[in-house]
């Protein structure tokens, strides 16, 4: 089999040098939830992710934030979305090399190096635009409408549709219009040639129907504006109306003794540092935004009062100290624990700058304000140090427990573990003194080596310039 170019991935990884820093918000409120990173939302077929650092490709899971300089690579019969602002999804096909180069809170910017990708963006946000880059050209897109990139050999197309408007920028040139029902064709250095939009093909028509399952889900009214991912709760919940809590939403088909932030992984981001993986279809809304409470028996989550911007945060959990922490008396190995917030409970970040961390947050939520189970008022700043009590840290089997060498496993891509054995267990409230919280997980992510100098995954085949069959 062949191996991937080393240019493909030192552009997706070394360009991020060069990008602008991600944007700061004037909000002091929101300082630090800078954006929202693109969601890996579907992912069909033979799929492989890497991050710069990491040792090898890894199998691309759904619910992974994206960065810069992440890749993703398709095989056979792959398909693969993300999700990139509420009504706007980049959808690539098999045999593609896509590469995520830069990202700010209005701008993305990929490079495709070979296969297919569409941008079906119905409603693009005012202000906010997308590149997608190949060997040949650029394209940028800065008005809704339906997108084709294809990369095929020594030829790039651009394709554009439903009433879209682009320009597609040559190494060295001024930028040509791409309009609607346009297609310019990129051969080597030569000019582009401008011809008729060919007729829409297989792959075209699943873009398209694809994309129209998830506008406009029902769940969207009891969600603020913005959050990704409200048609997966549709399909894997139900919502309740409580006195206490407002609209609350059920997951379905959760195994007994289930609890949130227990099925799933951390990742490292660059921006965001440790982040939430969930291995549920459903699990990107729920684990970045709104509270988790124990209502009658069952957990539900509480998206909260909707009059307010949401802000995506990497997790929406603490990490209570162990008993006999800081006492010399613990014996075993070491471990981190955590617990999902609860209704008006504040975060505490762990990334960001120094002072950000030192304070609770409750950017992007709407609700009453709790510290230690009181109620504090809007616009007060409170010490992170102050927190020592957290309402899920004591109810039944409500924290996580897994042992400092097993934090972040999906770094390594041998390493797997089951949902509640193995490294990851739930701790009955007597093992775990409430107390501050770790202000930050403390793991250092071990990451390193170049995965294009060891060879794509093993058993697919090399991806050579080759068009989608779809």
């Amino acid at each position: 089999m062949s191996k991937p170019p080393g240019r493909w991935l030192a552009l997706c990884a070394g360009l991020v040098v060069a990008g602008a820093p991600l944007r700061a918000l004037a909000d002091d409120e929101a300082e630090g939830f800078s954006h929202t990173p693109p969601r890996l939302a579907l992912v069909e077929g033979g799929v492989s992710f890497w991050r710069p650092g990491m040792e090898d490709w890894t199998p691309a899971r759904v619910n992974v934030a994206l960065a810069a300089g992440d890749a993703l690579l398709g095989g056979d019969d792959a398909r693969l979305e993300l999700q990139v602002g509420p009504r706007a999804f980049v959808h690539a096909g098999e045999e593609t090399r896509l590469g995520l180069v830069r990202l700010d809170a209005d701008a993305l910017w990929l490079h495709l190096d070979a296969g297919t990708v569409s941008l079906d963006l119905p409603d693009l946000a005012a202000g906010q635009h997308l590149e997608v880059g190949t060997p040949h050209a650029t394209l940028r897109v800065e008005r809704s409408g339906y997108y084709r990139v294809e990369v095929d050999g020594d030829a790039s197309r651009f394709t554009s549709r439903r009433a879209g408007h682009a320009s597609v920028t040559l190494a060295a040139g001024a930028p040509v219009a791409l309009r609607a029902n346009e297609q310019l064709v990129v051969m080597g250095t030569e000019p582009p040639v401008s011809e008729a939009a060919p007729a829409p093909d297989a792959w075209d028509r699943w873009s398209f129907a694809r994309t129209d399952e998830l506008l406009d889900p029902p769940s969207e009214q009891y969600l603020a504006g913005g959050i990704y991912g409200a048609a997966d709760l549709d399909r894997h919940g139900t919502w309740r109306v409580v006195p206490s809590y407002g609209a609350v939403w059920l997951p379905h088909h959760v195994r007994v003794g289930w609890l949130p932030y227990s099925t799933g992984r951390w990742l490292s981001d660059p921006w965001y540092g440790w982040t939430w993986v969930d291995d549920a279809p459903w699990g990107w809304a729920p684990f970045h935004y709104g509270r988790w409470v124990w209502v009658s028996g069952y957990w539900a989550w509480c998206p909260g009062p909707i009059g307010v911007r949401p802000w995506y945060a990497p997790a929406l959990v603490a990490f209570p100290r162990p008993s006999g922490a800081g006492l010399g008396v613990r014996s075993g190995p070491p471990t981190l624990r955590w617990v999902a917030l609860g209704w008006g409970e504040p975060l505490t970040p762990w990334w960001g700058p120094p002072s950000f961390r030192r304070h609770a947050h409750w950017a992007g939520w709407g609700g009453p304000r709790l510290v230690n189970g009181i109620v504090v008022r809007h616009g007060t700043v409170y010490p992170a140090h102050g927190i020592q009590r957290y309402q899920n840290a004591g109810l039944r089997s409500a924290l996580v427990e897994v042992g400092r060498e097993g934090f972040g496993l999906w770094s390594s891509p041998s390493a797997r573990r089951a949902p509640f054995g193995g490294a990851l267990e739930r701790v009955e409230p007597p093992q775990a003194r409430p107390g501050p919280p770790v202000r930050q997980p403390g793991v250092v992510p071990g990451l390193s080596g170049n995965p294009l100098q060891r060879g794509a995954p093993a058993g697919r085949r090399g991806l050579g310039g080759g068009r989608s069959g779809r």
